[in-house]
């Protein structure tokens, strides 16, 4: 994994669906903790992550890949078919559950667009409110998960795009920096497409919020030279 530095209150989430992109890799912080969602683990095992616990109905992972987890030792937390949570949600609570400060998910998108909001939908619960830090990646965009008591600080070249969405119903008192169009108290929408497609100006774009959840999209950031930063 990457070489940033290695916080055992740090965990990463691989989810099922489409392989991530190899180069994912190299932007993945160092951790102890990597907790995979029924075939995230055969994407965790090609992108040469190791792995901690798998969890899930284990309908998707490959004959393979379940033996492999099962002749290395590693942990499995088999759930029932007919659950009532999807498995990206049974891993982000097992990093809840495992004492997790900070979370990043890695998906590699793919052509199911229920998959995806129902990932997205995931990454609003309040169940992860209390996280210091969390952020995705899916397919080649980097997600940035703000609330009231997390804001965000991103390096971004300038020219970059980046997209404000709110999740879970309207985000009051949203404030920026760094942002061509800025924000200052604003409230956003989810019915409305307001936030789509700022532009970074300098080095470093802010976010803060007084309330709700707000997504913060950078679009093909995994195609950007540049690291994404963390917490403000």
């Amino acid at each position: 994994m990457g070489q940033q530095h290695t916080s055992s209150s740090h965990a990463i989430v691989v989810t099922g669906g489409s392989s991530p992109d190899p180069r994912l890799v190299g932007r993945l912080p160092l951790t102890d903790h990597v907790v995979c969602a029924d075939s995230g683990f055969d994407h965790a095992m090609t992108l040469g992550v190791p792995v901690t616990v798998l969890v899930g109905d284990l309908d998707s992972i490959s004959p393979s890949g379940r033996e492999l987890a099962k002749s290395r030792g590693i942990e499995i937390r088999v759930a029932r078919t007919d659950k009532d949570l999807t498995d990206t949600e049974l891993a982000l609570a097992e990093c809840v559950n495992r004492g997790a400060r900070s979370v990043t998910l890695v998906s590699g998108g793919g052509d199911r667009l229920d998959h995806l909001l129902g990932i997205v939908a995931a990454l609003a619960s309040d169940h992860l409110a209390d996280l210091e830090r969390l952020d995705a990646w899916i397919g080649r965009d980097h997600v940035s998960i703000v609330r009231a008591t997390r804001p965000v600080s991103l390096a971004l070249t300038p020219g970059t795009l980046v997209s404000l969405l709110p999740l879970d119903g309207p985000v009051h008192g949203v404030r920026t920096s760094g942002l061509r169009w800025p924000l200052d108290g604003d409230t956003l929408l989810p019915q409305r497409a307001r936030g789509v497609s700022n532009e970074a100006t300098d080095g470093r774009v802010g976010v803060r919020i007084e309330s709700g959840v707000l997504a913060v999209v950078v679009p093909q950031a995994l195609d950007h030279s540049h690291p994404i930063g963390g917490p403000t």
